[in-house]
This record gives C-alpha cells, structure tokens and sequence, in this order.
C-alpha cells in the first residue's frame, strides 16, 4: 500500500523522506554533541574564602545560595581641568582651540558635552571654575573639562526666564507674573536666595524677551505692549510709567538710553536706567535715521549732527564737536566704530569716506579711490574695505592699516559683500570673532583664514567646524 501511495503521490513521498532522513541525523548528532560536551565540563567553581581586611579582621565568606559580594568599582581619577586662557583659545563646535604664532592647534577633541551653535555666546567665570553658555535665551553650566553641569533653574524646578548682571553672579526674571532676582550657584546651575521684586502680576508669558530696552543690576525700563513704558526699581519694587523720545539706542553696558526730541530746537536725551533721570541737551540737528549714531564704550557716544560729529560724554555730562565740515552743503553719516571706540568711519558727502580718531579729533582719508560698500575690523586701527563697483581695477576686498596709507593691499579679487538677485548688497562672510594682537582669524568666501597684520599676509586655516566662539570674560 506504501509502495501504491508513492507512486501516485511522487512528490509527497519524497518530501517525507527527506524530512525523514534528517531526523533521523540530527537525532545521531545531537547525543553525539552531548557526550562531547559532558566530557569537557569542569565542576563549579568553589565560594571564595574569607577575605581578610585592612585591620586583619576576618571577613565570612558567602553562605551557601547568597549572592557572593562584589565589590565596587573603584572611582575613576577626577581629571585636572584645563588651563583656561581666554586670550588665545576659542571653541569650535564642541572642540577646544588654541591661536598660537604658528596657526590654529586643537587642544581639546569633542571637549564640551554638546557643540555650540552660530550666535552662543561662552562667558569663563574664573574664580568659580565654570564656563557660561548662553544659546537661544538659556544659560547652561559647564566646568573647566568640558563636562555640562545643567541648565539654569530655580529651585522651584522652573526654568529660567530672564537676563543676568553684568558679573553674571545674579538674575532677574519672571516668576508667577512677577519680577523676582535671585543669586546664581553655577555649580549646581541653581538660582538661589530668590526675593520678590514686584507684586503686580502682569509680567506674563516671557515679558522680558525682545521688550527690555534697558537692564542693569539696579533697574530695567521694559515696554509693555498693554500699559506703555514701565522703568523698575529692582531693589526697592518701585515702579513708575513714562515715555521715552524716538532713534533711541542703548548703551553696551545697558544702562544708558539715547534718543531725539523732536523740539524747537531739537535735542538729545539721556536716560539714565538706575536713577530715572532724563536729561536734554539742545542741538542743531538731529542724526540720520540708522547711520548717525555709534556707541564708543558704555558712557561714550558720537553722533553725527549735520556736517559735524559730536560726542556726548556721560562721566562729564557734556557734548564736545570732534569734526566739522565747513561746507554748507555737506552731511555726515556714521558707519562704524573700531572694537576699542578710538576710531569712527564716516562718509562726508564731501570730503568722502574718513577715518577719525574720537580722542584727537583728526580725520584720515581712506585712500581706496572708489565707494565703499563695506568694512571688516581686523582689530583697533586695521580692516578690511570690500570695494564692490564693476569694472573697476579697485574692486575686491582691500586691507588697510590707520595711519599708514601705503598698507593699502588688494588681499582678495573679489568683494566680500556679494550682490543679491535685488540689486542689494548681501553678506557671504562671517563676521570676525577672534582677534589678538597682531593676528586674526576671520572666515571669508567659505573658509577660514588667518591674518598676519604686520605684514598682511593670509594663511589658511584648516577648521571645519561652522560654528565658533570666543570665550569672554566676564567684567
């Protein structure tokens, strides 16, 4: 019958003696397989013996079906930080670098727990031992390895919403729709000692983003979109109501507030944020809107009035005209302040562009023969211009050196200010964020470079990382 069924069924009678066969061969194999196995086993390994301590006592051994004691890992070597110099190093995405004579040498790979982004601002507090690090309206806490220490919180577990002191030792911020302060512990990136400045209740939501004009450790003058202009007196809770005159702008250090009073004769205020105090002084004219006004340092600043440019000095509380143009017919705007303040770039309608030094009064012509579309501080009396007229042999991006009109050197061919699609100009360089004495490092046209400045020479650097920062010291 067996014999019948198979030839009906060919393909089923193979298919069961396949599967057949192999399990009759693994059933050999296998007890085969075991007995090899028994005969390389080796017995348990007895419990260790009593283990003998420091002071010689005797140790018991592990009972019969206890777990046998291990001991704990040793706890690895707290690792020196490193030597911090704020002057030569700088992060690089989330590498530590040091400028040097030679270049740019890495001292630390992958040295902070997470990388910087473009705009992180690193602030070394070197008394305490941490670095500061502020990205998109938050501050995070790293020590001198790198290691992330934690966000800023307060001791509510909420998170930190406000601004910091100069010295970055205490905050205010919102809290409960009320202004609070509170001492910083960077160690444990921890708010504490928290007191209640105000107690209205309408400080809602994030108030103090992009709506603070103003902020010291002392006061803050903050624009509230449903009651106006509201100044705060962080240590006593007063608060008052108020306006404020147009062009206003405010000092580096924020505690200054300059603005245009539309007047006959017009005038200048200064606002004072720690004593609410508004002083005007009359003038001529008023500065152009956007290019008539730089800041030289916190109690210093020029404006452009007219054919003349002024300098307001708050230490003194007085106004003194640096430069005059005699011409009836000229105007004078403000392009930019060097990074210490000695220096202002102007362009007079009649004389051109000028280099003028705010401590001496004296104006130096900038000797690039056509317009000027752009300027890079290299450092305090260097730059670049970028010439950006077509079909010039001036076009290109130029270095120039204060005081020295044979510095003049074409250092690239082209602009490093690109024109847009829109005829406006665009921007296609980073802006420099390294500078010491005598070199710089800048990135220009995609890649990063460094400047010698005595002898304009340029090296190239190999850094890919896009984001980089320095590292400030707090004041």
């Amino acid at each position: 019958m067996i014999g019948e069924l198979a030839r009906r069924f060919p393909k089923w009678a193979l298919a069961v003696a396949i599967a057949g066969g192999s399990s009759v061969f693994f059933y050999f194999w296998w007890n085969a397989k075991k007995r090899e196995l028994a005969s390389q086993s080796q017995p348990p390994a007895p419990l260790p013996a009593a283990a003998t301590t420091i002071d010689g006592e005797r140790e018991p051994a592990a009972a019969p079906g206890e777990p046998i004691p291990v001991p704990a890992p040793a706890a690895p070597a707290e690792q020196d930080p490193i030597e911090i110099d704020p002057a030569t190093m700088f992060l690089g995405s989330d590498s530590l670098y040091r400028i040097s004579d030679s270049g740019v040498e890495l001292v630390a790979a992958h040295w902070l727990n997470s990388p910087i982004h473009e705009g992180t601002r690193v602030m070394l507090l070197e008394e305490e031992g941490v670095l500061v690090v502020k990205a998109n309206h938050q501050f995070f806490s790293y020590d001198l390895n790198g290691k992330l220490l934690g966000a800023l919180w307060l001791t509510s577990r909420e998170s930190f919403d406000g601004y910091l002191t100069p010295d970055l030792s205490e905050g205010i911020y919102v809290k409960q729709g009320d202004l609070w302060r509170g001492k910083i512990d960077w160690k444990q990136a921890l708010v504490t000692d928290e007191k209640q400045i105000t107690n209205l209740g309408y400080f809602q939501g994030s108030p103090l983003r992009g709506r603070l004009i103003s902020a010291t450790g002392k006061a803050l003058l903050y624009r509230d979109v449903r009651l106006g202009l509201i100044w705060v007196n962080l240590e006593t809770g007063e608060t008052s109501s108020g306006q404020l005159p147009t062009e206003i702008s405010t000092s580096p250090d924020r505690k200054l507030v300059v603005g245009q009073v539309l007047t006959r004769p017009p005038a200048v205020a200064v606002f004072n944020t720690d004593t609410k105090e508004l002083a005007q002084y009359p003038v001529e004219r008023l500065w152009p809107r956007n290019q008539g006004l730089a800041w030289l340092n916190g109690s210093r600043v020029a404006l452009a009035l007219g054919a003349q440019i002024v300098v307001y000095d708050h230490e003194t509380k007085s106004m003194a005209g640096i430069y005059q143009n005699p011409s009836a017919r000229a105007s004078i705007q403000i392009l930019t302040a060097s990074p210490d303040g000695k220096l202002l770039l102007i362009a007079d309608s009649v004389s051109g562009l000028q280099l003028l030094n705010t401590t001496s009064g004296k104006a130096e012509a900038v000797p690039t023969g056509n317009p000027t579309s752009g300027i890079e501080w290299l450092g305090n009396n260097t730059m670049f211009l970028v010439v950006d007229v077509a079909d010039t042999n001036a076009r290109g991006t130029w270095f120039f050196r204060e005081g020295e009109s044979d510095s003049l050197k074409r250092v690239y061919a082209q602009p490093l200010y690109a024109r847009t699609a829109s005829g406006k100009p665009g921007y296609n360089v980073s802006k420099i964020f390294f500078d010491r004495p005598g070199q710089t490092l800048f990135k220009a046209f995609g890649r990063w470079s460094m400047l010698d400045i005595a002898t304009s020479k340029l090296q190239d650097v190999s850094l890919d990382e896009k984001a980089l920062a320095r590292l400030e010291t707090s004041p």
